[in-house]
């Protein structure tokens, strides 16, 4: 019986142990349970960054200097001696015209040397008898007067006639490259109308327009960047303008084509070679990147980082006592003036400091003052934990 009764009591205080030992685990593991619970983040130091952002744009190439040859006069294109891409030399006849007007006025001149010569051959007569005292002063005069009269009237004659041949030739006026032409051998040449368009030997030019935002980021002599088919340019600004074009609502901006970029890089790369006249196309299409916008020194935080409520830009920064490591870690909401971002960084106008450690993983259970985990700064190899 005693045995009995001490196999009972074992038991039981076996039991009694059993229950305790599970007591203790239990509640360890209780709380290790709820210190889990808090969620773990990794934090960021804001940094100090330059921020340019991109656009892209559509120019036209054109020469620095087109000038277009328009004929004075009308006539019959009777000869036409130049052809789109040839290079001309100035005063290089290109069209030579033939008009009826010509004719006409050859006629008014050869009039008018006639009625001179006989007003000059009637006053030497008359001033050889009013020598004599057969005529009196007034005819004299008189026949001066007509004499006069109708010199001028040849000279005008002769005048027109011979710039009317002069303008039967048409010239170039400048050394260049024909770019266009509109002139055919037996057609009618009339003034204003173009019959070429030449231009010189120079610089290639990229025209474009931007918006207003654009502008503000763009002066003269700042570099962009040119592709065509893959190929990379280097551009130099040399005009921005400061009037609306009424046609596209843009203003209007004048690139020079300094050169074509080696290797790999854009904006910032040194390595340029020149390019031959005529490798862009005139009036072809060139893609233009530009500066959009940018901010240098900029204090900076990882886009993601930054959350909204109502619109409002905030951030979560750690709170915990650095020289307490056991110091329970918690996060504080931060409302930031933001300013511009590219595709990885936000600009933090204000609201945050250099030292601040930035949340920069997310839960939903981040709320202002919720304790965390701190797994340590995302950018360095130590960092506080607990």
């Amino acid at each position: 019986m005693k045995k009995v009764l001490t196999a009972i009591i074992v038991l039981i205080v076996l039991v009694a142990i059993g229950f305790g030992v599970w007591y203790v685990v239990a509640g360890q593991n209780t709380l290790a349970e709820k210190e889990e619970t808090r969620p773990t983040v990794a934090t960021v130091k804001p940094q100090t960054a330059d921020i340019v952002n991109y656009t892209s744009l559509v120019g036209t190439v054109e020469p620095a200097t087109t000038v277009t040859v328009i004929p004075k006069m009308a006539g019959e294109m009777t000869e036409v001696s130049f052809a789109v891409g040839e290079e001309v030399k100035e005063g290089q006849t290109l069209v030579r015209l033939h008009s009826d007007a010509l004719s006409s006025l050859q006629i008014q001149v050869d009039a008018a040397k006639i009625s001179m010569d006989d007003a000059a051959s009637t006053l030497a007569k008359m001033e050889a008898l009013y020598a004599a005292g057969g005529v009196s002063q007034q005819t004299i005069d008189q026949l001066q007067s007509a004499a006069t009269a109708t010199r001028l009237q040849y000279e005008a004659a002769k005048t027109q006639l011979d710039l009317q041949e002069e303008y039967t030739d048409i010239v170039s006026p400048i050394d260049g490259v024909v770019e266009s032409r509109s002139a055919e051998v037996h057609g009618m040449a009339s003034p204003g109308v173009p019959v070429a368009v030449i231009s010189a030997r120079g610089e290639t030019l990229v025209t474009f327009g931007v918006t207003e935002r654009v502008l503000g980021n763009l002066g003269v002599g700042m570099e962009i960047d040119l592709t065509k088919e893959q190929t990379l340019y280097r551009g130099v600004i040399r005009e921005v303008g400061n009037m609306v074009n009424p046609m596209t609502g843009l203003f209007q901006v004048k690139a020079a084509v300094v050169g074509k970029v080696v290797g790999q890089g854009a904006a910032n790369s040194s390595e340029v070679v020149d390019i031959e006249y005529g490798t862009l196309a005139t009036g072809t299409k060139i893609k233009v990147t530009a500066v959009v916008e940018q901010v240098q020194g900029a204090l900076t935080v990882p886009l993601d980082a930054v959350l909204y409520s109502d619109g409002q830009p905030f951030v979560y920064v750690l709170e915990q006592d650095p020289s307490d490591s056991s110091a329970v870690a918690s996060v504080r909401k931060v409302d930031i003036v933001q300013g511009i971002h590219d595709s990885s960084v936000t600009q933090v106008v204000s609201g945050l400091g250099k030292t601040d450690e930035v949340v920069v993983t997310w839960s939903n259970e981040l709320t202002d003052g919720a304790g965390v985990i701190w797994r340590g700064n995302r950018d360095s190899a130590g960092g506080g934990a607990n």
